[in-house]
């Protein structure tokens, strides 16, 4: 591909002047890393809104249309990630467009697709995207490689601020609705347990068993998810005497995202 300032979006009339290139990806937590690279040499829109589960979303005509006049797609790229698994062979059929896998190099969680969800995968991620910008847009590559420094460098100081809201809860557990944490939980040394399985909510056996580990973990806090509905966690919190919190997977800042998870799961363990 040509350099940004040649590269010009598919439209209806011709001899138009080159617009800025729409790239598009799934979710907003990583069209966060896009935007900080491309900076305002891209428009960056996420496929899907926020709030919105990814296991039932269904794109409407502008999700279509934004495909059709796309230059990049940067998918998940888990296979365990509903919308891509669905939709993207679908959505691809027709368009000229390069897609990235920006979960190339990360080792992935066989269920668990939110690979943003630690520093080291979010550090993978925004390489992955840099690369994928240099490689459509090559005249610009000193300007992706500049941003993806500033990058790294806010997730490194990230680390030290979560390191330091972590540590001291390293072995512990917490219980959440959507299994959405592994990453997170694999990094900083915590045990996630999730209550819904399979994208199914538990057994009336199952909940017994999930109330009964929730008291042997002496949890204060249960955890859920704006994107699913989960009277479950209601009935757990009460049966155990423990509040209810919501943790969002879905970052639209990740930097004040990630603080916030962390925050909340800090404050659930010193409870």
């Amino acid at each position: 591909m040509a350099g940004l300032s040649t590269v010009a979006l598919a439209c209806s009339g011709g001899g138009k002047r080159p617009s800025t290139p729409l790239v598009v990806t799934s979710v907003e937590s990583e069209a966060y890393f896009i935007r900080r690279i491309a900076g305002d040499m891209a428009d960056v829109r996420a496929l899907i809104p926020p709030g919105a589960n990814p296991a039932t979303f269904d794109p409407g005509f502008s999700t279509v249309e934004d495909m059709s006049r796309a230059v990049l797609y940067f998918k998940v790229g888990h296979p365990a990630f509903p919308f891509e698994r669905t939709w993207l062979a679908r959505l691809e059929e027709g368009n000229r467009l390069r897609v990235v896998d920006t979960s190339r190099g990360i080792p992935v969680l066989e269920s668990d697709p939110h690979i943003w969800l630690s520093t080291g995968g979010a550090r993978l991620i925004a390489s992955n995207i840099a690369q994928g910008m240099k490689e459509a847009f090559p005249d610009s590559a000193a300007f992706f490689d500049l941003n993806l420094q500033a990058v790294i460098s806010s997730i490194d100081s990230l680390k030290l601020v979560l390191d330091s809201l972590l540590a001291a809860a390293k072995g512990q557990a917490f219980m959440v609705f959507h299994p959405a944490f592994g990453y997170l939980a694999e990094e900083f040394g915590l045990e996630q347990i999730a209550v819904e399985r399979n994208g199914k909510p538990p057994s009336p056996l199952d909940l017994a068993r999930l109330i009964d580990r929730a008291k042997r973990e002496r949890l204060k806090v249960v955890y859920v998810q704006p994107q699913h509905t989960a009277s479950s966690m209601e009935v757990i919190a009460r049966e155990i005497g423990a509040q209810v919190d919501t943790l969002n997977p879905v970052t639209g800042n990740w930097i004040a995202d990630m603080s916030i998870i962390a925050g909340k799961l800090a404050k659930g363990f010193s409870n």
